[in-house]
């Protein structure tokens, strides 16, 4: 009796421990996800830069 106790508590254990990392897991992808947006926003604010540059500004305000 004494032991299926502790293998319950253990399995709960086991249980929280999982949920906890799968919580850390999933933090951990939106901070990239968050992360990996920004760089793209500023890799798209570089080559519209590049671009502005290369035409020139009054090119580049006229097109738009």
């Amino acid at each position: 009796m004494v032991f299926q106790g502790l293998e319950e508590c253990a399995m709960v254990s086991k249980l929280e421990r999982e949920r906890s990392a799968l919580a850390a897991a999933e933090k951990e992808l939106e901070e990239r996800r968050q992360k990996l947006a920004e760089l793209e926003r500023e890799e798209a604010e570089r080559e519209l830069n590049r671009l502005i540059k290369k035409v020139g500004q009054d090119t580049a305000i006229a097109l738009l």
